[in-house]
């Protein structure tokens, strides 16, 4: 089990919790705008030389299921270090059918403009603001726009967090 301290953009301590990539439902996933020789399948391949590049512009839509709800405490976007890096995104949770209009009009549980050093393989995670991020089936992300290239490229994402323990039901005990 992997585990690390995430920091916010101010370098405040939030926590020590695990990366929760094996709770990624990867046969699930979609992106749209993807370049089928760059597919979402390339973001949970582990190696640089993998990415999930968009197609006709710098935008993607990408739905990333997990197999149990999580509690998300962090994300990591890896990218290269080109013009084809992104540079606005938006999350949102639980939400499985959002196409371009709609992430385009819609709020985003967060949002951030992402910079060279915050988008390296060792960068540390963004913090989440876990009131909203707490019992997630789903993100999905939102590439708004890249550096400046014609197209958005992501090597892997990192979800940071711990995973929602169902109830036992043969744990409960009868009281009364």
């Amino acid at each position: 089990m992997y585990t690390c301290n995430i920091y916010a953009y101010v370098g405040a301590k939030i926590d020590t919790i695990m990366e929760l990539s094996s709770q990624v439902d990867t046969k699930r996933a979609i992106a749209l705008n993807q370049n089928e020789a760059h597919p979402v399948a390339n973001l949970f391949i582990h190696g640089s030389q993998y990415e999930l590049q968009s197609d006709a512009d710098d935008q993607l839509v990408i739905f990333i299921p997990f197999k149990e709800k999580v509690r998300i405490q962090g994300i990591r976007f890896v990218a290269p270090a080109n013009d084809n890096r992104p540079v606005r995104v938006k999350l949102f949770i639980n939400n499985a059918n959002l196409d371009f209009a709609d992430c385009e009009q819609r709020q985003g549980e967060f949002h951030a403009s992402l910079t060279a050093s915050n988008v390296m393989e060792d960068s540390k995670p963004l913090a989440l603001r876990v009131a909203k991020f707490t019992s997630v089936d789903s993100v999905t992300v939102f590439v708004e726009s890249s550096v400046g290239g014609d197209i958005s490229a992501l090597s892997k994402i990192d979800f940071f967090g711990q995973v929602m323990m169902g109830t036992n039901m043969n744990e409960l005990k009868k009281v009364g």
